[in-house]
């Protein structure tokens, strides 16, 4: 190998990779980019988790621990994985951010970083570790692998005229440090960018999206799904999900709290609809109607008569509850309470079997049709500091 970092040459295989396999949107799908890369494939930890214990790898349950030690190299981002039985090479990533305490764009950055490896032929893919190498060899792979991935995310060619941090950041889907690198990188050290240029490429919307603030919402389901008519993220306990937003009937993907995999597939397209702060039961903290202070052992508003528990109500006879009349219903008794479902708060219908929520028929939220007519932006992401691998 050679003993300088080829930094022109990473930067460039970095367009030129861009270039052969048509990506030409930013903020870039890494995705869909290692899907067109021959012999290359991503998992998460958790995936390769469950594969090995199907394939009774070990006597011993393989814990996501086990694979971030032995098969991630100790990585508690990303890294990279040659197959001993096939051609392959997998990109293995933590998905579970939320323990982690990880950022999306930290992942994404170092995803990039072991795309560099693999396209930079760098010798240790070939192994399980980088076991045998010397910390020179080492340190020249790692910063070869970095030019690659800050070029992958933010080509300087795709650049407007006037760039600041907070634009790479919005626009790039990258961290803070990553940003700020660039411009650094931009207005002192334009010798240290590309030589070519991405011939073509256009700029998407910014990944401005929110998941639903309620914890309950989303973190208790196995299973997700998203949905093109309202453009909701629905949580769901089975592959077969009713969208919360608007009903319509979905077929779920298991991402088993893979948030990444939300943020990469559907960043920038999910709507964060209005709703009311409950507890694990679907309680609400105060009236939604006329904000009193209720207890938890509250069914009624005591103020103004409110039901106070989002729930299931076995009505589905009107496609929009929001236009039903606002008749008494005694949502309490176990013939209005349909499935026995209690629903986040910004359920309009329950993801169990599609039926009215007892907050929709309340009219205590608005209606979904409503709120996209009205294109309700959603909040900006919130991206900590958190520092890049480089």
């Amino acid at each position: 190998m050679s003993k300088n970092i080829r930094w022109t040459l990473a930067r460039n295989r970095a367009i030129q990779t861009l270039g052969k396999f048509s990506i030409e949107t930013f903020p870039l799908q890494l995705f869909k980019l290692i899907d067109k890369i021959p012999h290359l494939a991503i998992m998460s930890y958790l995936e390769m988790c469950k594969q090995l214990n199907e394939q009774a790898y070990s006597n011993n349950h393989i814990s996501v621990d086990w694979v971030q030690e032995h098969l991630a190299d100790g990585s508690q981002d990303a890294a990279l994985l040659k197959m001993s039985n096939s051609k392959d090479t997998i990109i293995l990533y933590n998905s579970d951010l939320f323990a982690s305490g990880i950022t999306k764009q930290r992942i994404r950055y170092s995803i990039a970083h072991e795309i560099g490896h693999f396209v930079l032929r760098h010798n240790f893919q070939t192994m399980i570790a980088r076991d045998g190498l010397s910390s020179s060899e080492y340190i020249i792979y790692e910063k070869e692998a970095d030019a690659f991935a800050a070029t992958l995310l933010m080509p300087s060619s795709t650049f407007s005229n006037e760039v600041s941090v907070s634009k790479l950041r919005e626009q790039y889907d990258v961290s803070k440090q990553a940003a700020e690198i660039m411009v650094d990188t931009l207005t002192k050290k334009p010798f240290a960018l590309p030589s070519i240029r991405l011939q073509n490429f256009r700029l998407s919307k910014p990944r401005k999206y929110a998941i639903p603030s309620d914890p309950f919402s989303l973190l208790g389901f196995k299973y997700y799904a998203y949905c093109s008519n309202c453009r909701g993220l629905t949580g769901g306990d089975s592959p077969k999900v009713f969208c919360a937003y608007c009903g319509c009937e979905l077929k779920a993907i298991s991402y088993e709290f893979d948030f990444f995999k939300i943020h990469e597939s559907f960043g920038g397209q999910i709507m964060k609809y209005s709703e009311i702060k409950v507890d694990s039961s679907g309680h609400a903290d105060t009236c939604p109607q006329c904000g009193f202070g209720v207890s938890a052992n509250d069914l009624y508003c005591p103020i103004c008569g409110v039901f106070l528990i989002n729930q299931c109500t076995g009505i589905f006879n009107a496609d929009d509850p929001f236009a039903m009349p606002q008749g008494r219903i005694s949502f309490e008794l176990e013939s209005n309470s349909g499935c026995g479902k209690k629903l986040p708060g910004y359920a309009r219908y329950c993801s169990h079997c599609g039926a009215s929520s007892s907050f929709a028929l309340q009219h205590l939220l608005k209606s979904w049709s409503q709120e996209k007519k009205q294109n309700l932006q959603t909040a900006p992401l919130d991206i900590s500091d958190d520092d890049l691998p480089f």
